[in-house]
């Protein structure tokens, strides 16, 4: 990990992707922990990707059995393949970490955006929007 980082040290931010980890794979998050912790001297931002269609309970038990992971913050996607936004405000409420990105369609990168409460407020009183409301 430290030679891959050095050669992109001219970018602002490395994505790295887990590949869809399941969170009941728990070998699987038990190895990208040992990769999280491989360099103490690589400051890396962990953020936990999910589903905004996905149930209450679910977003629970997924931020539980990654919580070892020491997450910083939370990504959620698929804004725009569900018409209830009560169980992502509920979990929300339960848990400390920041949202720090959207995803509201299938062209990414453009369908990608900087989190927005207010934006979140509204999908959840008007219905979701796919154009961020000013």
């Amino acid at each position: 990990i430290s030679e891959a980082i050095s050669n992109l040290e001219h970018c602002d931010y490395i994505l790295i992707d887990t590949f869809g980890s399941s969170q009941y794979d728990t070998d699987k998050i038990a190895m990208i922990d040992r990769f999280l912790t491989a360099d103490s001297s690589v400051q890396i931002d962990v953020s936990l990707v999910m589903g905004s269609n996905t149930k209450l309970e679910d977003l629970n038990e997924i931020y539980n059995s990654f919580s070892t992971l020491k997450i910083d913050n939370f990504i959620f996607t698929k804004l725009d393949e569900t018409k209830e936004f009560g169980s992502l405000f509920s979990f929300l409420f339960e848990h400390d970490n920041g949202v720090t990105y959207l995803s509201t369609g299938q062209d990414v990168p453009y369908d990608i955006q900087e989190a927005d409460s207010g934006y979140l407020i509204d999908c959840l009183f008007d219905g979701f929007s796919k154009k961020v409301k000013n």
